[in-house]
């Protein structure tokens, strides 16, 4: 039988979760500061450290969400997930592409390299920024309005939004009561 958490894998925890999510609480949001944050189990079995079963929550809501039943706790967690998500990611870029611009030189690589090194980063940044402000918008309307708004082509765009769209991109494809297709935040990222 596994184990609570020892002293040091708590350690490791909240640097992962510092890493992943951001240090704040999931409910409250990045907005407000807390002198101490607890790692929560979303499914309420604290020998269950699976990466997507934790997340921080302030005490006053880790106490609250004692209260409720597994399946409250998890749907609680998981709109509070969707709500905040990227916001690390927002802040600092993907982790991956982060190590892989420190390892390659886009300044001094070819002209494609230079020019998706400033225009991905703006559209990107654009996207995530509108679609949290506003809600999901049309497929068609961020191809266009991003291509305008960060001055690259259409065909970038596109290139850019796949990315953001794929298995492991903050965003996702849907479709509206009309059929047109809408981009929105993925439901759970983690």
């Amino acid at each position: 039988m596994a184990n609570r958490l020892q002293v040091n894998d708590k350690a490791i925890i909240y640097q992962f979760l510092c890493q992943r999510d951001g240090e704040y609480c999931i409910i409250c949001g990045p907005g407000k500061k807390h002198k101490k944050l607890e790692i929560d189990h979303a499914d309420g079995n604290p020998f269950n450290n699976a990466p997507d079963n934790l997340h921080f929550l302030c005490p006053e809501h880790n106490k609250k969400m004692r209260e409720k039943s597994s399946r409250q706790h998890q749907k609680i967690i998981k709109e509070c997930c969707a709500k905040n998500v990227c916001v690390c990611e927002k802040k600092h870029g993907n982790p991956s592409t982060a190590k892989v611009r420190q390892a390659v030189n886009y300044a001094e690589g070819s002209v494609e390299m230079r020019a998706n090194s400033y225009f991905e980063v703006n559209f990107r940044d654009w996207v995530l920024e509108t679609i949290t402000e506003v809600g999901p918008l049309s497929k068609k309307e961020i191809i266009n309005s991003g291509a305008e708004t960060v001055g690259c082509s259409q065909a970038s765009t596109i290139r850019y939004l796949e990315k953001l769209t794929s298995a492991v991109g903050p965003l996702h494809e849907t479709k509206d009561s009309y059929g047109q297709i809408k981009i929105e935040y993925k439901p759970h990222i983690k």
